[in-house]
């Protein structure tokens, strides 16, 4: 059975489990977005603007740019890291 708590090294107060964001969750956001505006402008130049034939030439770039892009933005809110959190002078080691 895992311990619950753990002494600090610095301080030598408690530390308990917890968990944080490993990147930022407003960039996430922004590649969200970036992304369903390259696939929204896909589906307009593919669909109510007819294009020069070097743009139709890289929409699909656009379209697969923009769901990696959602997918980016997508993990950057999953990524979690476990750690070991002081509650006294909220040091932070992983776990």
């Amino acid at each position: 059975m895992t311990s619950q708590v753990k002494l600090c090294g610095v301080c030598g107060g408690v530390m308990r489990k917890s968990s944080r964001r490993v990147l930022s969750a407003p960039a996430g956001v922004v590649l969200i977005l970036l992304g369903l505006l390259l696939i929204a402008g896909y589906g307009f130049f593919t669909n109510f603007y007819s294009a020069p034939w070097l743009v139709r030439f890289a929409l699909p770039a656009l379209y697969y740019i923009g769901a990696i892009l959602i997918g980016f933005g997508f993990v950057s809110f999953l990524v979690w890291e476990n750690i070991w959190r002081c509650v006294d002078c909220k040091e932070m080691a992983k776990r």
